[in-house]
């Protein structure tokens, strides 16, 4: 038998162990130490980087790079940059820029992130800086996530500097003041959660190609409307008072519903999916709270007509006893009963209350604890639940004033915090 040093393993046997363990870098660098696992693993430690942009951390990189023992270069597909409002604070803007200016070139970059900055709160030169260094790699892919900017004119700007973009992610991308701007860019993918509206009508003026598309009903539905056909991925969040029509997503692979807490008869759930007219769906995903009334006998032939579907998933409150809900799903659902799941909701009550009580003790005050709510990704049930359920009566209207202006992000919620407050 060959010994370990000179045994060779199949590449797909190599393929599939590295990505089953692709999350532990501890377990990946051990791996590496044999032969056959070495170039896959390599590629999963090193296909991302977060770039700092301060010159001691990033020159420490550099000098890394550059090293004639350095084995990462040549794997580094994907940059991110991250928190750049905290960098410029801490560090200063000179030190920022000189960062930027001496960004190495990475020859196998096609991917950047951008994240968690706002960028109204940043010198303008830093985005402009930005905008010059990385079109010279090849970019194809670009994500947005987390990003406040003084004019969307800016964000079309940045994207627009890259000419063989094929792919971008907008999450949480947010603007100050609209504007006119020019046409997306042609032969672009897009992936759409949870961005102002003049992105969305921006898209739908173009008919642009969406596959992937997240947010509230009364938000997305003319997007829907325009771009339906090329959607693959649809999460939808119901209002009470509203209703989409999804019939124009006739290749949708996977959809998440999450139904209001208390919703009305235009809400019928066994007829809103007898309304899907994909024959490619394959994950379905049902948020509800509990308890539910629903057509179960017609719901279950509702479902059983989708014979590509793969999962059906049931997102319910922690406080549930998942397994007894899985067996009453399963009764009541008989068709369906080999692809069914329940999952808990992380919009949960004790998630809540557990942050609530932590701050409480830390002695933070409304404001700061709404903040970080937020920051947590609770979402607006959580602050709707925390809100009605808080007890702080003493300060309630200053309270529900504050989540009324800056923080509900659905008329849902607002209405039931004014309704709440007396306001």
């Amino acid at each position: 038998m060959p010994s370990t040093s000179t045994f060779t393993f199949p590449p797909e046997i190599i393929d599939m162990i590295t990505d089953y363990l692709h999350a532990s870098p501890r377990t990946l660098l051990s791996l590496s130490l044999h032969p056959s696992f070495l170039p896959s693993a390599r590629y999963h430690l090193f296909s991302s980087l977060s770039v700092p942009l301060h010159t001691r951390g990033l020159f420490s990189l550099i000098d890394l790079l550059a090293s004639p023992h350095s084995t990462m270069k040549p794997y580094i597909q994907r940059l991110l940059f991250t928190d750049l409002t905290k960098v410029v604070a801490i560090h200063g803007l000179g030190d920022v820029v000189r960062a930027i200016r001496n960004l190495p070139r990475l020859p196998r970059v096609n991917a950047v992130k951008v994240a968690n900055t706002h960028f109204e709160k940043v010198p303008a030169e830093v985005l402009g800086l930005l905008m010059c260094h990385l079109p010279h790699s090849d970019l194809t892919s670009v994500v947005l996530e987390g990003l406040h900017f003084s004019r969307f004119s800016e964000v079309v700007r940045f994207l627009g500097a890259f000419r063989g973009l094929a792919s971008v992610e907008a999450r949480r991308v947010s603007w100050t003041y609209g504007g006119y701007v020019p046409t997306p860019p042609p032969n672009v993918e897009w992936k759409i959660a949870e961005v102002d509206g003049d992105m969305l009508q921006w898209l739908a003026g173009a008919s642009a190609t969406v596959n992937s598309l997240e947010g509230e009903d009364e938000t997305i539905k003319d997007l829907i409307r325009s771009t339906g056909p090329s959607v693959r991925q649809l999460q939808v969040r119901l209002s009470e008072d509203s209703l989409i029509d999804i019939t124009p997503c006739t290749s949708l692979r996977s959809l998440h519903l999450h139904f209001p807490p208390t919703p009305s008869k235009d809400h019928d759930i066994a007829g809103t999916l007898s309304k899907i007219q994909s024959r490619e769906l394959q994950e379905l995903y049902i948020g509800v709270s509990l308890p539910i009334v629903v057509d179960w006998d017609e719901l279950d032939k509702s479902l059983s007509r989708h014979r590509s579907l793969r999962k059906i998933c049931f997102v319910v409150s922690r406080g549930t006893t998942q397994s007894d809900m899985g067996r009453y799903f399963a009764e009541v659902l008989p068709r369906c009963r080999d692809i069914l799941q329940v999952v808990p909701s992380k919009d949960s009550e004790l998630e809540i209350a557990a942050v609530i009580f932590a701050l409480r003790a830390k002695g933070h005050g409304y404001t700061e604890q709404c903040g970080t709510i937020c920051r947590l990704g609770l979402g607006a049930v959580a602050v709707l639940h925390y809100t009605l359920y808080s007890g702080y009566n003493s300060q309630a209207h200053e309270w529900n004033e504050y989540l009324v202006d800056h923080v509900a992000g659905t008329k849902y919620v607002r209405r039931r915090i004014r309704d709440n407050a007396g306001l």
